[in-house]
């Protein structure tokens, strides 16, 4: 009697795990480590649009150099079901979408999560990327008439070999990192996140800090107007 209860206890286990998966494959959940999911969300001509405006939840946001003539947004992960993007007069738009309840109770956070823009060299215009715990990455873009405003809440900010004319960083529990960058005009701003400076290369700087650590080093900076600040945090930086 026994093992005819725990038989029927073990059917039950699986039927119900089956259910789950079924379930959580069709609301995007991640029960599986082979994610997979991959969706191209637009392709533009760069003289369709000037502006991008990027408004993320959870998701992470990640700019890169195109060597295409084209632009192009794609989401991998979860960001597949929440994040999309389209024209609005010259702006792309990306957007995400909250989580429901289920999906937060169930999901697990993956690095596979994020949408990504990839930006030719032809591209001018400005960019702005606001995300509330995701994080933001500008990767390779080479816009001489690229300018960059980011702001997170939570979300750590990445910039990579970059060269702009104008980034404003603003990030309140977040850490910013800026390493082998040119920018002609930039400003960062924490609350508690540290600021990571590696070979940075500014005209003009102006970098405060509430209580984060602001470190590294700044290079060709002697006539650079530069300001680093930190209220209660430390200042370990290379001139």
């Amino acid at each position: 009697m026994k093992n005819k209860t725990l038989v029927t206890l073990l059917v039950i286990a699986l039927l119900l795990i089956a259910a789950g998966i079924a379930v959580g494959g069709g609301m995007g959940w991640s029960y599986s480590p082979f994610r997979g999911s991959y969706e191209m969300l637009v392709t533009l001509e760069t003289s369709e649009f000037d502006a991008i405006r990027a408004e993320m939840l959870e998701c992470d946001l990640r700019f890169y150099e195109s060597w295409d003539d084209t632009a192009e947004a794609y989401a991998s992960g979860r960001a597949v079901r929440h994040v999309t993007a389209a024209l609005d007069g010259r702006t792309l738009v990306i957007t995400e979408s909250a989580s429901d309840r289920l999906e937060r109770l169930f999901r697990r956070d993956s690095y596979d999560d994020y949408a990504a823009v990839w930006l030719p060299s032809s591209f001018t215009g400005r960019i702005e990327a606001v995300s509330v715990s995701g994080d933001i990455t500008l990767s390779d873009l080479p816009g001489e008439g690229i300018r960059a405003s980011v702001t997170t809440d939570s979300g750590d900010v990445s910039v990579y070999d970059c060269r702009l004319p104008a980034l404003t960083v603003t990030a309140a529990d977040g850490d910013v990192s800026l390493y082998d960058d040119e920018i002609a005009a930039l400003s960062v701003t924490t609350d508690s996140g540290d600021v990571w400076l590696g070979d940075l290369r500014v005209e003009k700087a102006d970098i405060l800090s509430g209580s984060g650590t602001v470190y590294g080093s700044l290079c060709d900076s002697d006539s650079a107007d530069v300001t680093i600040v930190s209220d209660t945090g430390d200042v370990y930086v290379d001139y």
